[in-house]
């Protein structure tokens, strides 16, 4: 069953995409105030790989890992520098 988690947590976010099959759907960054972002994240077993995040007991593939971390980092750049254009 597909499940979808919204997190700001990028070392969540990159853990998920890299041990399954989950796909980015969306991503909301503000810039009102402190800027924030949120990335929605749609897959089957979410919730399980989120329970072993938080306790700590998550494995993951180190190379696969950094990967989908750069992915998100890079989106996150890319709407700051969006937004510096856009002023």
């Amino acid at each position: 069953m597909l499940e979808t988690l919204n997190t700001s947590d990028l070392w969540l976010g990159g853990y998920i995409l890299s041990e399954s099959d989950a796909e980015l759907k969306d991503v909301q960054v503000s810039f009102e105030g402190r800027e924030s972002i949120l990335f929605n994240l749609q897959g089957e077993n979410l919730s399980e790989l989120t329970k072993s995040y938080y306790k700590q007991e998550a494995l993951a593939n180190v190379a696969e890992l950094r990967n989908k971390l750069n992915f998100l980092r890079d989106i996150i750049f890319e709407s700051r520098r969006q937004r510096k254009i856009g002023r």
